[in-house]
């Protein structure tokens, strides 16, 4: 049973293992948060799957962050915080999907979530006067005019 945001983020801590100390004590709550919010959840939650739901959207929106500040510190010349970019982005893709899986299988479960599908995702770009748009993670996406 989780009966409190705490609970979510020490539970979150141990998920992210060594990963942990780069994200902040506001990080992990913000984490919690969204996921509660993105699932239309409350606290207390007793039942099994849904703690396992909070807990894996939980880990999504850290790993979200933690991409983030990796591209926030992307330099040309270190290959090594591209490879660990790209890396959380196929770690993102791949929760996104079992979410989509798992709300496919549980409807009823899921029935207040509110999580984003592809056509809302596509609608948050941000136009450049210089003919390109980005999307949320900040690569260039085809222009349709």
């Amino acid at each position: 049973m989780i009966a409190n945001v705490e609970e979510i983020v020490d539970r979150l801590q141990v998920k992210l293992g060594v990963t942990a100390e780069a994200l902040s004590d506001e990080g992990y709550e913000l984490a919690a948060d969204s996921a509660l919010k993105e699932l239309g959840w409350a606290i207390p939650i007793s039942h099994p799957l849904k703690e396992f739901w909070v807990l894996e959207r939980a880990l999504r929106h850290s790993i979200f962050i933690l991409s983030t500040e990796a591209a926030r510190k992307f330099k040309y010349k270190q290959i090594s915080l591209n490879q660990r970019f790209e890396h959380y982005n196929k770690l993102l893709e791949k929760m996104d999907a079992d979410f989509r899986f798992a709300k496919e299988e549980n409807p009823d479960l899921f029935a207040d979530c509110i999580y984003m599908d592809d056509d809302i995702i596509k609608r948050w770009i941000t136009y450049i006067p210089n003919e390109r748009e980005f999307n949320y993670l900040g690569k260039v996406i085809p222009v349709e005019r």
